[in-house]
């Protein structure tokens, strides 16, 4: 079954009567268009979303700033090593 692309209009091959897009990357830009949208038309429950995913989340997130710190840190104290030599 031949079908056109939803996303780029491009011409694509399919087994299935329920495929709209002819690849991952077309699927994805269209996904990542509707959040975009739903998040500027519900700022506040976007707020609340991302508040009740930090809290359950809280260490994750402090372990992965001080791995993120800890590799800046390297990184400059390497930086300055090099500029000494």
């Amino acid at each position: 079954m031949t079908k056109i692309c939803a996303q780029c209009g491009q011409e694509f091959n399919t087994a299935r009567s329920s495929q709209k897009y002819c690849s991952i990357e077309c699927r994805r830009k269209v996904k990542y268009a509707k959040d975009c949208a739903w998040l500027a038309d519900h700022p506040g429950k976007a707020k609340e979303y991302s508040q009740a995913w930090y809290a359950k989340n809280r260490e994750t997130v402090l372990a992965a700033k001080q791995i993120a710190y800890r590799e800046k840190c390297a990184a400059a104290m390497k930086k300055s090593a090099n500029e000494q030599a």
